[in-house]
């Protein structure tokens, strides 16, 4: 049987606010009919409650599901002759997780019937966006959703607007003036020495990172040159330089639109490209734009990226709370079949314990953070964990391989993370150019949280797959 997971509910919910339920049908084997609604959020209850002895007839749906689903059975009962109108405050339902009359899914099936599923599901009117694996995500009528739980098996809710880590913006801060000893900002120079990557000969060439992010950042290009010009890194797109890319979610160059106001994904963008780009200056970027930062989006953004075949590091500064179900989307976090490997990295996120998805899946690379001490050459003074770094035990994803016995009795069972952590601490952060919040390419911000340690990270596997390179190895993978 095949399972659906309906995106219908906001980012960092919990299992407990995700009722999964059985169905009950008629003698002949039809779902038992609704009744007139008079109240689409008391209607909902007692299709996905108990009542007299009697499931709930709206398989697994969530109670957020089932009200915007009775909110359409009531606009039909009402003989209306205008547009449907879903009130998605009733619903309790994030605006980007529906679009007109259509609400996000996410459907995992068996792995011998997934073509099949996605043949029926497109026969209710679903438009496929996303297939990886067993996965397979898009946009459902909202008047098919109790004909799609019937059909097809359980329904759980996962989360569906996905946070950034939380950008720490420290704020605007002057060009450094060299103190003798550096709290921060911290620059390039100073970050590879800190780390000893200055010590190595490479610098990514030959190497693509793919940077998953939410809305189209309209400066990216010009302020992460005007970064590079400040700290001596190689220009994008000159010749025989590094590239910057831009691309949607699903890999074509008309871009979506720029992020709310009052959102500041721009600022993560600009900090994800420069300083991966700052650890490994000639490494190709492709900075994947998800159409907004609903859960799908940044899915499918995050499949295009690794199915492309140059792409060997994927980097996610986002997440959002763990949900039940969350193991169906750990398929989008593999190397597809044939491809050089790929690593996934993912953000833990900045306000401690617990951690989050995709963090949580054994399929990535957690990343927390530290607060880091040096000197204003650059030299490693101390380094610690970060406070306000994300990490613990996951609830749902179980324990993989390469933590039995390694994690220092933290849980036998389970995935823990971060895996690993690198500088965080928005005290100890960095330089940032972002035009489209500042007004100014020569103007910097200070940023930090593990929103700033991933794409560092990034950078440092795509140091050690040039290195793979040069030896005739293949790239890295989760695995290795």
């Amino acid at each position: 049987s095949a399972s659906l997971i309906f995106t219908d509910t906001a980012a960092n919910a919990t299992a407990s606010t995700h009722p999964i339920l059985s169905v009950t049908t008629g003698a002949s084997g039809q779902p038992v009919q609704p009744p007139p609604v008079t109240n689409p959020v008391a209607s909902a209850q007692a299709a996905v409650n108990s009542s007299g002895g009697v499931s709930g007839y709206m398989s697994g749906i969530g109670l957020n599901l089932a009200t915007l689903y009775f909110q359409y059975l009531q606009y039909q009962q009402s003989g209306s002759t205008t547009g449907f109108v879903p009130n998605l405050t009733q619903a309790n339902i994030p605006t980007n997780d529906v679009s007109g009359t259509n609400v996000n899914v996410l459907v995992t099936s068996e792995s011998t019937t997934v073509s099949q599923l996605q043949s029926s599901l497109q026969t209710l009117g679903m438009q496929v966006t996303l297939t990886s694996g067993n996965l397979i995500g898009g946009w459902l009528p909202i008047s098919q959703i109790q004909n799609a739980a019937l059909t097809h098996g359980l329904v759980s809710a996962a989360q569906a607007t996905v946070a950034k880590t939380s950008t720490r913006n420290m704020g605007v801060v002057a060009t450094p003036q060299n103190p003798s000893v550096v709290v921060a900002p911290i620059n390039p120079t100073q970050m590879r020495a800190a780390y000893g990557l200055n010590l190595l000969p490479d610098s990514g060439a030959g190497e693509t990172i793919a940077i998953v992010d939410a809305f189209n950042d309209p400066t990216i290009i010009t302020d992460a040159n005007a970064f590079s010009s400040a700290f001596g890194l190689p220009q994008f797109n000159a010749t025989g330089g590094p590239t910057l890319t831009v691309l949607n979610e699903n890999g074509t160059t008309s871009l979506p639109g720029n992020s709310p106001a009052g959102d500041d994904w721009s600022v993560e963008e600009s900090l994800d490209v420069e300083w991966a780009h700052s650890i490994a200056p000639n490494a190709n970027i492709i900075l994947y734009e998800a159409n907004s930062d609903a859960g799908l989006d940044l899915y499918v953004a995050v499949a295009t990226a690794a199915a492309n075949p140059k792409v060997s590091v994927i980097s996610n500064s986002w997440g959002g709370g763990e949900f039940s179900g969350e193991q169906s989307l750990d398929s989008v976090f593999t190397t597809p079949s044939g491809h050089q490997g790929v690593t996934f990295l993912a953000a833990t996120g900045d306000s401690g314990a617990p951690s989050g998805y995709p963090a949580y899946s054994p399929n990535v690379v957690a990343v927390g953070g530290t607060t880091l001490n040096i000197t204003t050459a650059g030299v490693y003074q101390s380094e610690a964990g970060w406070s306000g770094s994300a990490g613990g035990v996951s609830q749902f994803e179980s324990i993989p391989g390469y933590q039995i016995g390694k994690i220092n009795g933290t849980s036998s069972t389970n995935r823990t993370n971060p895996d690993v952590s690198m500088d965080a601490d928005p005290a100890t952060g960095v330089f940032v150019v972002d035009s489209t919040v500042t007004g100014s390419t020569t103007q910097f911000l200070q940023i930090g949280g593990t929103s700033l340690a991933t794409p560092l990270w990034a950078g440092v596997v795509a140091l050690a797959d040039q290195v793979r390179a040069n030896a005739s190895l293949s790239t890295l993978d989760r695995s290795e």
